[in-house]
C-alpha cells in the first residue's frame, strides 16, 4: 500500500485515454487487499501484473514499457527504481515525497505530482502519453544520475555530517535532509 499501488490502479481507471498498465515488483499475496483489486479491474481494462522480477533481466523489463511511474505515498529513501529508469531513458512520474523529489526535477528530467494525489497522477500520466514522443526528446535523462561512486561518496558525507550534528538535529526535532543539499 505504500508504493501508491491503490492510487496509481484509480488513476489509470481515471485516465481518459486508453492504454495498458503493467505492474512490475513484488510479491503480491493472494487474497489481500490488493490482489483482489488487481484480479477485479483486469477483467475490465488491460491490466497485466508480471510480479517480482530478477535483476538479471533488468534489461528485458524496462524494454517492456515506455513510462515509469512511482507513486508512492510514503518517504522512500532513495528511489532505485527511479535510477534505473532514468538509466534506461524511461520516462518517470513520481511522487513528490521523500528521495523521490531528490532524484527527479519536474519537467527537466521526469515528472512529480503530490502524494496520493489521484486526480493529478491521471492528468500526468495522460499528459506524458499524449505528448510523449516530444517529451523523451525534451527531458535529460542524465540529470539526477550519479556515479556509484559520486553517490556512495556524498551517502558517505551525509552519514557524517549527520553523526556530527545529532546533537542539534534532535534539540531542533529536525531531520538531516532539511538541512544537507541533495546531490543532482
Amino acid at each position: 500500500q505504500e508504493k501508491g499501488i491503490f492510487i496509481l490502479l484509480e488513476a489509470f481507471k481515471n485516465l481518459k485515454i486508453k492504454r495498458e498498465l503493467h505492474l512490475w515488483g513484488g510479491y503480491v499475496e493472494q487474497g489481500s487487499a490488493i490482489d483482489v483489486a488487481i484480479r477485479h479491474l483486469s477483467t475490465q481494462m488491460p491490466l497485466y501484473y508480471h510480479g517480482a522480477y530478477d535483476h538479471m533481466n533488468l534489461e528485458k523489463v524496462f524494454q517492456s514499457f515506455d513510462i515509469c511511474i512511482v507513486p508512492s505515498i510514503w518517504e522512500e529513501t532513495y528511489g532505485l527504481v527511479i535510477q534505473e529508469a532514468l538509466a534506461a531513458k524511461k520516462i518517470v512520474i513520481a511522487s513528490e515525497i521523500g528521495g523521490m523529489k531528490e532524484r527527479i526535477v519536474s519537467g527537466v528530467n521526469g515528472f512529480l505530482v503530490p502524494p496520493g494525489d489521484v486526480k493529478a497522477l491521471a492528468e500526468k500520466m495522460g499528459e506524458v502519453a499524449l505528448n510523449f514522443e516530444e517529451l523523451r526528446k525534451k527531458l535529460d535523462f542524465g540529470k539526477g544520475q550519479l556515479s556509484i561512486e559520486d553517490d556512495s561518496k556524498w551517502h558517505e558525507e551525509f552519514y557524517d555530517w549527520t553523526v556530527r550534528n545529532w546533537g542539534a538535529l534532535k534539540a531542533k526535532k529536525s531531520l538531516p535532509v532539511d538541512y544537507v543539499p541533495q546531490p543532482h
